[in-house]
């Protein structure tokens, strides 16, 4: 089987991690992979598909971003560059088109202009009302399959989806032979850091919640008089100078001096082992990777209820929950895993076997791999398809 796997972002990120990760298990079977990619912002995603053997094409794409230039340059050639994909499938003759991210619709229209089955792997739980709008229209004629990353995923977008249409729900990855207790060192620059230490990781961008992280950090000093310090692993990204600038000012107004801003490390196993609690503050997740990957590194878990991840915490008893922007549920919920030691332990027991038994890579994979056999043997029995290559 012949797949191209379309990504319109060039930046490395978890969809772009999973979709190397995947290709290179896959290529091991009946599935080869070539991964359609950017050519401007993918420097990192190029050296990896280059070390773990991975086929991919560079194309001069724009994404849908809110500067200004590259905004104008994304409407000036978007039929360019969707004509560039459907001279590139048609050359090319995949089997399979797997397109990604639900604003990246050019690949999606491609293939349905190379007469190609798609599958369309919508990685989010919520998106403005223009972006749905364009999905909305694009979907309905264009998109044959779709992979959700959760349920809520699969509710959000796809609640009015013709039955004639497959959906998969298949959450991210994790590489539990990496991420795995005590086989990496803990992160001397964390381990400086005096007491208790909440992790979080994640780029400095509003929907990962640092305004909750910092809120429950003074919510917790105000609980307690344990030494705690309040970290977050991230990216200080250009375009959110201001939303910087905003959780700084928090700081300085709550008074909270045992929240820290760590910066951005390639080394978050070795974040993940200094850590003693790791804490998700987003307001918006679909398949939080950094919750598996804490869960793999058999850490307790504190989350906000994104994604499906009530639903896997609660049926392996791995992790607490609580509402999103509510801090003073975090902030309770972290104190009582310090102070029960025995539902401490009980939650990083479970939390291995969790991330083992459900988001391991060759899971993820072999989803892919099944999924993508579904939708072939269903347009195999259709008289209607004609492949590209007859």
């Amino acid at each position: 089987m012949k797949v191209i796997n379309i990504l319109e972002e060039g930046r490395f990120g978890g969809p772009q991690k999973r979709v190397v990760e995947v290709a290179e298990i896959l290529k091991l079977s009946d599935i080869e992979t070539t991964v359609l990619i950017p050519d401007m912002d993918s420097e990192r995603m190029q050296l990896m598909m280059q070390e773990k053997g991975v086929a991919y094409k560079t194309l001069p794409l724009h994404r849908l971003t809110k500067d200004p230039l590259h905004l104008l340059k994304y409407l000036l050639f978007f039929f360019y560059e969707i004509y560039l994909i459907t001279q590139f499938l048609k050359k090319t003759k995949p089997d399979l088109v797997h397109c990604n991210g639900s604003w990246q619709i050019k690949g999606i229209i491609a293939s349905k202009l190379a007469g190609i089955p798609n599958v369309w792997h919508l990685n989010d739980t919520y998106m403005p009302s223009y972006i749905k709008l364009i999905y909305n229209f694009t979907s309905k004629w264009a998109c044959d399959n779709f992979i959700g990353a959760c349920k809520r995923t699969v509710d959000f977008y796809l609640s009015n989806l013709p039955q004639n249409k497959k959906v998969k729900v298949i959450q991210s990855l994790v590489d539990t032979t990496i991420f795995a207790p005590h086989q990496v060192e803990a992160d001397p620059e964390i381990n400086k850091y005096k007491g208790i230490k909440m992790v979080m990781v994640g780029n400095l961008n509003p929907v990962k919640g640092h305004r909750t992280f910092i809120e429950a950090a003074a919510k917790f000093n105000g609980l307690s008089n344990i030494e705690a310090q309040f970290i977050m692993v991230g990216k200080r990204l250009e375009n959110q100078k201001e939303y910087i600038q905003s959780l700084e000012d928090l700081c300085k107004e709550q008074q909270v001096q045992n929240a820290h801003f760590f910066g951005q490390s390639n080394n978050v196993k070795g974040i993940l082992e200094a850590a003693d609690i790791y804490v998700c503050s987003s307001d918006f997740e679909a398949s939080p990777i950094s919750v598996w990957e804490a869960l793999a590194m058999a850490k307790p878990v504190v989350s906000t209820d994104v994604g499906d991840v009530k639903d896997i915490f609660e049926q392996n008893n791995c992790g607490l929950v609580v509402p999103v922007k509510d801090a003073e549920k975090m902030a309770q919920a972290i104190l009582r895993l310090i102070e029960d030691q025995k539902l401490k332990e009980t939650l990083k027991n479970n939390a291995r076997a969790t991330a083992v038994n459900n988001f391991d890579k060759k899971i993820c994979a072999k989803n892919h791999s099944d999924f993508y056999h579904e939708i072939l043997n269903t347009q195999i029995k259709n008289t209607e398809y004609v492949h590209p290559r007859s």
